[in-house]
């Protein structure tokens, strides 16, 4: 039996939480968004389409004349 011993108690919960590991993958995806939009920013302030999907992009430029 258990004579003279003292029980055990825990002052922490049985289950681990996972609160750390969901406030990286936030910070992650928070960190991507601003990124991209920051890249495509910048971008856009340099003069360079921000990708090729982007429909103003794909317009055709016009031939320039050779007048001399």
């Amino acid at each position: 039996m258990n004579t003279g011993k003292q029980p055990h108690f825990r002052l922490q919960p049985r289950i681990r939480r996972r609160t750390p590991l969901l406030d990286v993958a936030m910070a992650v995806i928070i960190g991507g968004v601003s990124g991209v939009y920051i890249f495509n920013d910048t971008l856009r302030k340099v003069g360079l389409p921000p990708s090729q999907d982007n429909t103003e992009s794909a317009a055709p430029v016009p031939p320039v004349s050779n007048d001399e």
